[in-house]
């Protein structure tokens, strides 16, 4: 049996493994969050590398059958891009800005760290609170928030933090049978807790 490939990109190199079964069955709400999150300690996280082209993250995107990468560059990781941030309108004002050094910018000028997220500015989770949360309340967390993906965070015995995880808003509304219950008070209770 041919599988596609999964591409792995590293300094815009491209690694090839072959992808992880996907679960299709639908479920409850209430099924513990660390049941649908893209868990790296199971699974190796797809990365891009910063100066890679926008067209090129988007084609590795494809071939992996996913919809955002982390992006990182000698082992740390910078931040995420989605396809979103690929084909939406970032590209044009990144081309528009003062950032762009080129001119006139064109297409061709547009790499992944002018249009990624960087860490900062990502929403992200403590790992602890995957034994307490339900991947509905996770679920309702990224449409309140309108996210696309929410990150998890694990802490390692000598204080670094690395990324355990990621939720992924398509993910879960495809995945759960119901919507969620959870209303907005418990969601900021949700927060302050996390």
């Amino acid at each position: 049996m041919s599988l596609n490939p999964i591409c792995h990109v590293n300094a815009g190199q491209v690694r090839v493994r072959a992808p992880q079964p996907q679960d299709t069955a639908r479920r409850s709400a209430e099924v513990p969050a660390r049941e649908l999150m893209t868990d790296f300690e199971r699974t190796q996280p797809l990365t891009v590398a910063p100066d890679r082209h926008i067209d090129a993250a988007l084609q590795d995107m494809v071939i992996g059958g996913v919809r955002s990468l982390l992006v990182v560059e000698a082992g740390e990781f910078l931040g995420l891009v989605t396809a979103a941030d690929l084909q939406g309108e970032k590209p044009i004002q990144f081309l528009q800005s003062p950032l762009c050094s080129s001119y006139p910018c064109k297409h061709a000028d547009v790499q992944v760290r002018d249009v990624m997220t960087p860490m900062r500015e990502l929403v992200a989770l403590d790992d602890a609170i995957l034994y307490r949360t339900t991947a509905g309340e996770i679920l309702a967390l990224l449409q309140l928030e309108r996210l696309s993906h929410v990150l998890v965070m694990q802490s390692a015995g000598d204080g670094e933090r690395s990324v355990r995880g990621v939720f992924s808003r398509t993910r879960l509304e495809r995945s759960l049978v119901e919507p969620s219950s959870t209303n907005e008070a418990q969601i900021v209770a949700f927060r302050r807790a996390g």
